[in-house]
């Protein structure tokens, strides 16, 4: 198996220039997710025109906080996002699990000889993973077309999330 640690950023000045699309097939949808610029561009924008575009949104179609698009919308955004990441927590705890009971701990988690990301295949469950942090903007935006604002922390926390899940 190839070590994939030397295809990772190994230092602050590679930041920009590293080679991204190493990290996943070049067809790929995740490369289009892998690239820096991505991450801190939606997070950017995300913080930027969230309120004011969701608040027009709500405007425009006078949605009502428990109406008949509103409320549906919220039980199933809840409900999807509790089932998809219990699904995804199990299938990760069942690759990682074995693997560090048989490997140990801190081989599991450094995950050095690429073993664990991909040919047990955590790579992909992390990755989707990743790519449904953005789908949770939802729940600032579900805020904010019921006429409310939201706070700091549920704004920022999906903000961080993005970027670390990165």
């Amino acid at each position: 198996m190839e070590n994939v640690a030397g295809k990772f950023v190994t230092a602050w000045a590679e930041f920009q220039t590293f080679d991204y699309s190493v990290l996943f097939p070049a067809d790929h949808l995740y490369a289009k997710f892998a690239h820096p610029a991505v991450p801190f561009g939606l997070v950017v924008f995300y913080l930027l025109f969230s309120n004011t575009i969701f608040d027009v949104v709500r405007k425009v179609f006078d949605l009502q906080p428990k109406g008949a698009f509103i409320q549906p919308l919220t039980t199933l955004h809840s409900l999807a996002l509790a089932i998809y990441s219990g699904w995804t927590c199990y299938n990760a705890w069942a690759i990682v699990v074995p693997y560090a009971l048989e490997k140990g701990f801190y081989v599991a988690m450094c995950d050095v000889s690429g073993e664990l990301w991909t040919a047990k295949g955590l790579g992909w469950w992390v990755t989707h993973f990743y790519l449904s942090k953005y789908w949770e903007f939802l729940d600032t935006w579900i805020i904010v077309m019921k006429g409310r604002k939201p706070i700091w922390l549920q704004t920022y926390h999906h903000a961080g999330v993005v970027l670390l899940m990165w």
